[in-house]
């Protein structure tokens, strides 16, 4: 056994080498051709992107070179392990199916190339014999079966289930037909050969266990040895040809994620999930003696606007539809669909860049908005990330939709309610507009006074933030909070009337001036007073302070108040007192919502559950919950926009939670805790027939919202 091998090519006349040869170097050249064709018109026509192919290519490899290590983890991550966010299990397990499997294929068929054209030919060295051929053998005919009913699935899921997220064009269609067809002809090139040769060889047999078996079948059917080298030859050929028609068509078609998935994924940017790109320095723009306003057109208005980067990835898109599922907005029916803005932008591509068989046209932009991307499909998103988390190619969604806001914002095309927060903003610091001096109103309601900075020196600030402030609901977990961290010891100080709204909405529907305004003078402010390290109970707060502010210059030390009450617990600064369990009153189990910019932006999910753990709470998860949880609705300015009845995301995130038959759901967010209280509130009083909500044990208007802050202080000792 340890001999064992086989012909490469058995049955193959003298002359049909030659023609392989010649037609596999065909097929590679046409598919570098395409290959050089979407390198060259598709990804480098971004913004970022240097002239010439050499420095290009040059500029891959300097990509590569920044955080090595890193870029590859995360093609392990993503590509070879398929980890991305996402409910379903079997389209998961589809995945690797496909995956592994035409990696197995494509390794088994670079190692013959090896031994037949190198080693062979070189060293007269043939190594594909024995122990590594019967391994090889077993390796690929398990895999390749792996990666047939991995196809088989997928087409099953796209037509039979009829999925609602996925793409049913002829191109799927053809794409994964052409590989199931060259899965099984392989199959079957095997069956034949084993028969026409040796249909009982039991040492190579439970090896080549898929081609014996149909071996065995040719063989029961009354197939002579002799018979089956004609339709051997045949298949071969069928199989052969298919192959190359396959590389050929693979820089064309949608199977071209295969090659452009990982190196999206090995390219994507490196900055914090948390943080925006900075176009300019407006402020310093704004003072130079030649300035004019054309200086301040940042954003995305045509294609070329958009980075290299941004380019690869949309180009990468599987058409999953994850990202579709996992949306807010396109599940609340409104008119955003992050798979469909990205489709959109890929076809914009082709049909202004050119597809192969064309000629490439005049240079001229190619302007992103109004027929191809409306601006109410921008002002839609919640910039919650669900779809960044579920993408499995790391398409940078909201990035995108933010680059294409801050043009429209430029142009002076946003929505009408909010001018009226940006002037709020402008004239008193705060999105609500109320007067600057009442922003440490808050302050009377407790009995132990709060340090301001600019009494004397502090370990901590908190930053209360404008929901803390001036929001009647909000402030009462500023005073919980406050007397939680009174009750610690910890020596904090407040920035009281000094304190300006950071800016973060802002930025993120678009309007960068107002937020670089406010994160001047702010950065200012916090630097003046010595300011090392923040609290803040507004996970907004706390992402735009940790990786927006360090970009001008302020670089602090931030944590969420959900992290810093779980190290003031495990250092016994806060002693609880788990059999309490004084939380609302209420019958039922907790159930608590992750945040988006705590969780997603900034990967805290456990610290909230540890308080709740250590406080006594019982807890019960939502459907989805951490990496998959579902937006409120606040986010990306979300919060002061008008929406219809029939589109609130806060509703269907409070139906999930009224779903466990929970009696108090957690959060840890200002924001998150008005849309949740307004959601309950209109399923209250839409459930007049209902006096219980639909729910077990939980009697109509018991359900309530409330702060980690507020959950803790009913459980200090």
């Amino acid at each position: 056994m340890s001999e064992e091998t086989r012909e490469v090519f058995w049955n193959i006349p003298d002359i049909g080498r030659p023609i392989i040869y010649l037609l596999s170097l065909v097929a590679m050249a046409l598919f570098a051709w395409g290959m050089h064709h979407r390198f060259v018109r598709y990804w480098m026509r971004g913004k970022g992107a240097p002239e010439g192919l050499r420095a290009q290519v040059g500029l891959l490899l300097s990509e590569l070179r920044r955080e090595p290590r890193r870029r590859l983890s995360r093609l392990r991550r993503f590509a070879l392990c398929q980890s991305w966010s996402g409910r379903r299990l079997l389209g998961r397990i589809m995945h690797l199916m496909i995956f592994w499997g035409f990696v197995a294929l494509f390794i088994g068929t670079l190692i013959i190339t090896i031994q037949e054209d190198l080693t062979l030919p070189l060293f007269d060295y043939e190594f594909w014999k024995g122990t590594f051929y019967l391994v090889y053998a077993v390796i690929l005919d398990l895999l390749g079966l792996f990666f047939m009913l991995g196809l088989l699935i997928a087409l099953w899921r796209r037509y039979v289930a009829r999925a609602p997220e996925l793409e049913r064009g002829i191109d799927d269609l053809v794409a994964m037909g052409l590989l199931f067809v060259i899965g099984l002809t392989g199959y079957l090139v095997e069956g034949l050969r084993i028969a026409a040769r040796d249909p009982v060889n039991s040492d190579v047999g439970a090896w080549e266990f898929a081609g014996q078996g149909f071996a065995a079948l040719c063989t029961a059917l009354g197939m002579s040895e002799g018979a089956a080298e004609l339709p051997h030859a045949i298949l071969w050929w069928s199989h052969f040809l298919l192959a190359m028609a396959f590389i050929v068509y693979l820089p064309h078609s949608k199977l071209m994620h295969i090659i452009t998935g990982p190196a999206s994924i090995l390219f994507a940017d490196l900055k914090p999930r948390g943080q925006l790109t900075k176009p300019s320095d407006l402020m310093a723009l704004m003072e130079q003696d030649d300035f004019e306003e054309e200086d301040l057109m940042i954003g995305a208005g045509k294609l070329e606007d958009l980075t290299w980067q941004e380019h690869l990835s949309f180009d990468a898109c599987t058409m999953c539809g994850r990202c579709q599922a996992a949306c807010p907005a396109y599940a609340s029916d409104k008119p955003l669909n992050p798979k469909r803005l990205v489709l959109d932008l890929r076809g914009l591509q082709e049909t202004s860049y050119g597809r192969l068989w064309r000629s490439p046209p005049a240079p001229e932009p190619v302007d992103l908005h109004g027929a191809t991307i409306a601006a109410d499909t921008l002002w839609a998103c919640t910039t919650c990330m669900g779809c960044v988390e579920a993408c499995p190619v790391l398409i940078p969604h909201v990035d995108l939709i933010v680059a294409m806001r801050r043009h429209l914002t430029m142009t002076g095309d946003i929505v009408g309610e909010l001018q009226g927060v940006y002037r709020n903003l402008e004239n008193n610091g705060n999105p609500w507009g109320l007067g600057w001096a009442e922003r440490a109103d808050w302050t009377e309601e407790l009995e132990t006074p709060v340090k301001l900075a600019s009494e004397g020196d502090f370990d901590y600030l908190l930053w209360v933030g404008c929901a803390g402030s001036f929001d009647a609901r909000a402030r009462k977990v500023t005073v919980a909070l406050v007397k939680l961290l009174q009750a610690a010891r910890v020596d904090f100080a407040i920035l009281g009337t000094e304190e300006k709204c950071n800016g973060e909405f802002a930025r993120r529907m678009g309007n960068e001036l107002l937020f670089q305004m406010l994160v001047t003078e702010n950065v200012a402010n916090l630097n003046g007073h010595g300011v090392k390290r923040i609290i803040t109970a507004c996970p907004h707060c706390f992402n735009t302070l940790s990786h927006d502010y360090p970009q001008f210059g302020g670089h602090y030390e931030v944590v969420h108040h959900s992290r810093f009450l779980q190290d003031l617990i495990d250092v016994g600064k806060l002693k609880v007192d788990p059999e309490a369990a004084r939380v609302t009153g209420t019958d039922g189990p907790l159930t608590f919502h992750d945040p988006c910019y705590l969780g997603r932006y900034n990967g805290e999910y456990e610290a909230p559950r540890r308080v709740l753990k250590r406080a006594g709470i019982d807890m019960v998860e939502m459907e989805r919950s951490r990496t998959d949880s579902f937006c409120c609705g606040a986010g990306g300015g979300r919060m002061w926009l008008e929406e219809e009845a029939h589109q609130r995301v806060n509703t269907l995130r409070v139906r999930e939670a009224l779903a466990t038959g929970a009696g108090t759901i957690g959060v840890g967010c200002p924001f998150c805790l008005t849309m949740l209280e307004d959601g309950v509130k209109e399923q209250e009083q839409g459930q007049e027939q209902e006096r219980e909500l639909g729910r077990e044990g939980a009697p109509e208007g018991a359900v309530k919202v409330l702060d980690l802050a507020e959950l803790l202080a009913f459980n200090i000792q």
